[in-house]
C-alpha cells in the first residue's frame, strides 16, 4: 500500500510539473503574451528584445513582436506587486526591484526587506 502511494505521487508530480510551460515551449508556439505575463507575475527582470530573438532563433520560429511581450509583462508586474511582499521575503524569494517604477514600490521593497531580513535570522538546527 506504501509503495503504491509513493508511485501516485511521484507520478502525479511529474505530470504536474511537465503541464507547466517553460520559455521553450511558450517561444515554440510563439505565445509571446503568456511569456510576458507569466515573467512578470513571477517578478523575473523583463526580458530583452535581444533574449527573445535569441529565444525564438533556437526554437526556429519567427522573431516575436517584442511589444506583445512587454505590455503582457507589465501586466503580470501590476499582478506581482499587490502580493504580500513580507511574506515573499519570510519565504525567501528574492526579488527583483521590478516594482521601483510603480507608486507602492518603495513600500513594497521596505516590506519584502523586512521578510527577508526575518527569513535570513531564522537560525537553521544543528546537525551535527
Amino acid at each position: 500500500m506504501k509503495q503504491t502511494a509513493v508511485v501516485i505521487c511521484t507520478f502525479l508530480l511529474v505530470q504536474g510539473c511537465s503541464s507547466l510551460p517553460t520559455n521553450n515551449n511558450l517561444a515554440k508556439a510563439q505565445q509571446w503574451s503568456e511569456l510576458g505575463q507569466r515573467d512578470g507575475r513571477l517578478g523575473k527582470v523583463q526580458k530583452t528584445s535581444e533574449q527573445l530573438a535569441e529565444l525564438a532563433a533556437k526554437q526556429q520560429v519567427d522573431a516575436p513582436d517584442y511589444s506583445v511581450y512587454s505590455e503582457q509583462y507589465q501586466q503580470g508586474v501590476q499582478s506581482y506587486c499587490q502580493q504580500d511582499a513580507f511574506q515573499l521575503g519570510l519565504e525567501g524569494k528574492f526579488y527583483n526591484d521590478v516594482c521601483a517604477d510603480l507608486p507602492n514600490g518603495g513600500s513594497f521593497k521596505l516590506h519584502w526587506q523586512r521578510g527577508w531580513e526575518r527569513f535570513l535570522s531564522v537560525e537553521l538546527p544543528d546537525v551535527r
